[in-house]
């Protein structure tokens, strides 16, 4: 995930945030690097101590001593530090996981897929369910589309677009206003 440079890019990026689930592990949305970033939990606790992380691979070229700990980005020679103005995106329930799933069985009117969703076991089930169908590729192209909702969900809820060519925080009236820069 790189530097954002549109609105459909940051609403591709953060849909793909809220499909990953990791324990002790988030996706935030950096503000200051325009960018998508993965963090341990621990990073963003009051105590963190960034010795606490220390790079014990010598050779790993990405990393460098006057690096930003977050991100991994040098800190320019004209700043001692680099802060972040970070927003957590938070992964989808299983509810909205399961409401999709749901959403996309309705669609297709398939008592097969609704079948699966009644198993022990629904996720799995229905994962299989599509895999042994025709619907597969609908499955990805109706769920991925699902997620892009909640990313525009999302958004909206944190008073986040993407105007001018950057990503920025609104005023909630003026949200969405940059449709055009789709």
């Amino acid at each position: 995930m790189g530097k954002i440079e549109s609105k459909e890019q940051l609403i591709n990026e953060i849909a793909e945030a809220i499909q990953e689930h990791f324990d002790e592990q988030s996706f935030f949305l950096d503000l200051t690097t325009q960018t998508i970033t993965f963090l341990p939990s621990a990073c963003l606790d009051d105590d963190f101590d960034d010795e606490d992380y220390e790079n014990d691979d010598e050779d790993d070229e990405d990393y460098e001593d006057d690096a930003d700990p977050i991100t991994g980005i040098p800190y320019d020679e004209s700043r001692e530090e680099l802060s972040h103005e970070l927003v957590e995106i938070e992964p989808s329930s299983s509810r909205d996981d399961y409401e999709i799933m749901e959403a996309f069985a309705a669609q297709e009117n398939n008592e097969y897929l609704f079948h699966a969703l009644r198993r022990r076991h629904p996720f799995r089930a229905f994962r299989d369910a599509v895999e042994r169908t025709d619907f597969l590729q609908k499955w990805y192209d109706f769920r991925n589309g699902e997620y892009n909702r909640l990313a525009k969900r999302w958004l909206e809820e944190n008073g986040i677009d993407f105007v001018d060519g950057k990503v920025v925080r609104i005023e909630s009236d003026d949200f969405g206003a940059s449709e055009d820069e789709q």
